[in-house]
């Protein structure tokens, strides 16, 4: 283990402090110490100066919006739309107190760093406990280092368990080394005010004997849903299991995919239905218009229901419902779909892409949030960097646009390269090949190459 401070914001009596603790002896499954844990991953811890006001989880907002959508459409079952309501609930005060939440520290998945704000824990408590907030954020942030660990790091962040679950785990560690920290850091997490608070109450239920908290603890993370809230109200809690154990079978494989964004078209020919969007390969999920596709523009088998609600929403059937009774294939081409992969194409039983066809052959499909075009053989034609892309004219372009908001226009051809720079407000298309164009609020013609007409 590698302790940074290169702002001099320890002592050397607390740097030791860190490597003392760090060293005690504590079992996660066979790795015997925090030291371990963090050599053994390459986590780096970093002292950090600065007193940083944490932003509002997007995974927060994105559970808002998910339980939002499901209180629309539970109209019908009430107990649906109460769970929705009290899920609503939770999340709207965790959104509260996020607001004010300032960082005592945080792991850092994609540097695999462990960084600590020893600034804004002086600050904390008249600054009496500096000690106890170091070695508990120290060991809170050990957790999630080890939730990331080789083989578990593909499965979603899920706030509402996994930072309740680091509570907990660090929680465990100061009682089963004897720390004289354990009382503090117990009361600590009981007075917060989001669902870290939770944390001790899995302390609890685990003193009564509850054996399989540290089961889950070592286990985690799993495949969950990233929306999914326990009833932290319950007695005895009970944390949700991996869905593992209820695949999908696509394409004669077991998979749990769990998508974002999504597209999905119909093929009522040879009844198959096809996905685009983006992929994490977790978990079953109810199929929900994320995209935004307008619902009359979607082929359903007739098996396949989408009953209208209130609002416009719609409420459709699930995944695993609807692959009992239609075609689903995953394109034998990716071969990257067991550790997710963004906009995986699905194939008909011609092992054609089961997309929307423009001229020639081509498909539009997106991926990591940005739109291209691929041929039969799902080789790229336009590279996956626009915001929007309409499919070619008789001219052999594709007009496509940034994506950001000055929303610059352009043509590519089908080499992938883009013939007439994206530099345009708008593009239009004439009757005569030429295209009429508006930058900087004159309008004019070009031709396809780019050069004005008049």
């Amino acid at each position: 283990m590698t302790i940074i401070d290169d702002h001099s914001l320890l002592s050397q009596q607390q740097l030791d402090l860190l490597k003392q603790c760090a060293a005690v002896p504590f079992y996660l499954d066979t790795i015997g110490s925090i030291d371990n844990i963090l050599t053994k991953l390459k986590v780096d811890v970093i002292i950090e100066p600065g007193i940083i006001t944490r932003s509002i989880p997007r995974e927060l907002e994105e559970a808002q919006d998910y339980w939002n959508a499901k209180k629309k459409q539970a109209d019908v079952y009430m107990e649906e739309r109460n769970q929705a309501e009290r899920n609503l609930d939770i999340i709207s005060q965790n959104i509260e107190a996020w607001r004010t939440m300032r960082l005592r520290g945080l792991y850092d998945p994609k540097k695999n760093q462990i960084k600590l704000f020893p600034e804004e824990m002086r600050q904390e408590y008249g600054g009496k406990h500096m000690d106890e907030l170091l070695v508990s954020t120290f060991a809170h942030e050990t957790m999630h280092a080890y939730f990331n660990r080789s083989g578990h790091e593909k499965y979603p962040y899920v706030l509402f368990v996994e930072e309740p679950l680091a509570e907990f785990g660090m929680l465990l560690y100061l009682k089963e080394t004897k720390s004289s920290y354990y009382d503090w850091a117990y009361n600590d997490v009981s007075i917060k005010q989001t669902c870290y608070k939770y944390g001790a109450k899995l302390m609890d239920q685990y003193l009564q004997g509850d054996a399989t908290l540290r089961d889950y603890l070592q286990s985690y993370k799993i495949q969950l849903a990233d929306y999914v809230i326990p009833s932290w109200k319950n007695n005895p809690i009970s944390l949700p299991q991996s869905l593992a154990s209820n695949p999908i079978v696509l394409g004669g494989k077991n998979i749990f995919p769990q998508w974002h964004n999504l597209s999905y078209f119909y093929d009522k020919q040879t009844d198959t239905l096809g996905l685009d969007g983006d992929w994490t390969g977790i978990d079953q999920m109810e199929i929900c218009r994320r995209y935004g596709a307008n619902p009359q523009n979607i082929y359903f088998a007739d098996r396949f229901r989408c009953d209208e609600l209130s609002d416009g929403c719609y409420r459709v059937y699930d995944l695993a419902y609807i692959s009992e009774t239609i075609n689903v294939i995953v394109s034998p081409k990716n071969k990257t779909y067991k550790q997710g992969s963004n906009g995986i194409p699905i194939l008909r039983k011609d092992n054609t892409p089961c997309l929307r066809q423009g001229l020639d052959g081509l498909y539009l499909i997106r991926r990591n949030d940005k739109w291209g075009v691929v041929d039969k053989q799902l080789h790229v034609i336009v590279p996956f960097k626009y915001g929007h892309v309409c499919f070619c004219d008789e001219n052999g372009l594709f007009l496509v646009e940034s994506g950001s908001q000055s929303g610059q226009c352009g043509l590519v051809n089908k080499q992938g390269k883009e013939q007439v720079p994206l530099i345009y407000k708008e593009i239009k298309k004439n009757s005569d090949g030429t295209y009429r164009v508006q930058k900087d609020g004159e309008e004019y013609t070009i031709d396809k190459n780019g050069n004005r007409t008049h």
